[in-house]
């Protein structure tokens, strides 16, 4: 099989908001007195808000009504929004615009794919969104990875069948949706080093459009 889509998870991936969602989350947990474990950004990447506020929140969830879980959501979602109004082109990724610009000219099919309800925005703020044929976010899947949902939904709009996509993620979760949905997937930053990835690579400042595109003809059974 050969590659006819790659579909791009979005923070950490495609543009610098990983640290944005760290310091809003942050921001919450010092507010409620609640610790922030040194491994908690990482367990946050690639995962809905309300999986995220329980993973803030710990053991402490059961303390809060569900009206104050909403109103802690939409607190940190407006100082995250805050924060992203305030992005340029330049908080996209090395490698980026690059990589986009030359699987297009190799008829490849571009979409963006992300858990979070603010994709959308954040692609626009940094320019991105012209160089895609399809962009999935929270709105429209909401099912939270490792369910493939928002894969699936992404190869349903470019009209590609899974076999035939690539996944480009930065989170765990992310990694075992692509899988899920029948991807071949490439890890990047944290999850480069994932036994389950195909490839690995520390940003996408080091992957080629030609390793992207021969990648669906590699073995999907690691």
């Amino acid at each position: 099989m050969t590659t006819r889509a790659v579909i791009f998870d979005v923070d950490g991936v495609l543009v610098r908001t990983d640290a944005l969602h760290e310091k809003s989350w942050r921001a919450l947990a010092e507010r409620e007195q609640l610790p922030f474990p040194e491994d908690l950004p990482d367990k946050l990447r690639g995962v809905s808000r309300e999986r995220s506020l329980q993973l803030v929140l710990g053991g402490a969830f059961g303390r809060y009504t569900e009206g104050q879980r909403v109103a802690m959501m939409a607190h940190k979602n407006d100082a995250f929004l805050e924060a992203v109004h305030a992005m340029t082109p330049a908080d996209t990724l090395p490698g980026v615009h690059g990589l986009l610009e030359e699987l297009r000219r190799t008829g490849i099919r571009l979409a963006a794919a992300s858990a979070s309800r603010n994709a959308r925005a954040v692609l626009d703020r940094v320019d991105l969104t012209t160089h895609l044929d399809a962009i999935i976010d929270g709105h429209d899947a909401p099912n939270a990875k490792p369910d493939p949902q928002c894969f699936l939904l992404a190869a349903q709009k470019l009209g590609v069948d899974p076999a035939h996509c690539v996944v480009v993620e930065d989170a765990p979760a992310g990694v075992q949706a692509a899988l899920n949905a029948g991807m071949a997937v490439v890890g990047v930053g944290p999850v480069r080093h994932d036994p389950r990835v195909h490839l690995g690579a520390p940003s996408l400042e080091h992957v080629t459009a030609s390793e992207l595109v021969h990648l669906a003809d590699r073995d999907r059974h690691k």
